[in-house]
């Protein structure tokens, strides 16, 4: 969900201290509540998955947003809990389906339709794979057709139950995805599968002005930016960068969402390139939507 969330934390004092009952926590330590509450919401939306776990699984990892990070940093993306539940006219959820096979139905043929225009098709695989052994039991592949019927390319990953392919060209039209089993020692084996289009990038636009246009030596002065998101949900990996002349000093920060909601961010608490002269702050660190 972005580095270094402010949320609630345990009484005792060993804990970052915002006040004993917050604190801000980077890695799994947030990703993983973030994540279930997320998921929550998934489940009310939809109840017919709470037992399918691999649906779940598809549809965060298809729609969760690529920050441009090393997989090892971001895993598969930062979670997108609104396209996950939602489609609007910049993420089009296209298919969501669950199924199995087995030594029988060796595989499956699904159809979804890509509009025209799209910036990206992003098809997401998963399954459970049976519990024993340090490599895949069971290995699922798929393969893609645009809507003219050309072949697009296949995802099979060796070492990996999720297979995923993001892909940036094709007829739009009626598409096929083709999921079939490449070895299976262990059947049925389920799965769930998720296709998304990205229809339009974010694109962010960034005014900033200041409370008076002269000052003194002494002065105290504000500067008012507004970080605008005309994709509708976080500015994902976006940051703003405040470098400070000598003599000068941050005294404090507040962040304001579009809902007006507030929060203050204590300088010290920020990314310092160079300690009291350069600050980031990262979109991230608050819930941020549309601003």
């Amino acid at each position: 969900p972005g580095e270094w969330i402010t949320s609630t934390t345990p009484w005792y004092p060993h804990v970052y201290d915002y006040g004993f009952y917050y604190g801000s926590w980077g890695g799994t330590s947030q990703a993983t509540p973030v994540v279930s509450g997320a998921v929550a919401m998934l489940l009310e939306a939809f109840p017919t998955v709470v037992d399918w776990p691999e649906m779940v699984k598809a549809r965060v990892i298809n729609t969760a947003l690529n920050a441009s990070n090393p997989i090892s940093k971001q895993g598969h993306g930062i979670i997108d809990t609104y396209h996950m539940i939602y489609s609007d006219d910049y993420i089009k959820n296209l298919l969501w389906e669950g199924y199995f096979v087995d030594d029988v139905d060796t595989s499956r043929t699904y159809n979804f339709n890509v509009p025209t225009g799209f910036e990206e098709v992003r098809v997401t695989l998963t399954w459970s794979d049976p519990p024993g052994s340090d490599e895949l039991v069971n290995d699922l592949d798929f393969r893609v057709w645009d809507g003219n019927g050309n072949y697009l390319g296949s995802a099979n990953e060796f070492d990996d139950n999720v297979e995923d392919m993001t892909f940036t060209t094709g007829d739009p039209g009626l598409w096929t995805v083709e999921v079939y089993k490449f070895d299976l020692n262990e059947a049925p084996q389920y799965f769930g599968l998720s296709v998304s289009a990205v229809m339009s990038s974010p694109s962010l636009s960034l005014i900033a002005a200041s409370n008076m246009s002269e000052i003194s030596p002494g002065d105290t002065f504000k500067i008012t930016s507004e970080m605008m998101n005309s994709f509708g949900s976080t500015a994902v990996g976006s940051y703003q960068y405040l470098e400070l002349p000598d003599g000068f000093s941050l005294d404090h920060l507040e962040v304001y969402r579009a809902d007006d909601a507030k929060f203050n961010v204590d300088p010290g608490d920020l990314e310092q390139v160079s300690p009291g002269r350069k600050y980031y702050f990262e979109i991230g660190r608050a819930s941020c939507r549309e601003r």
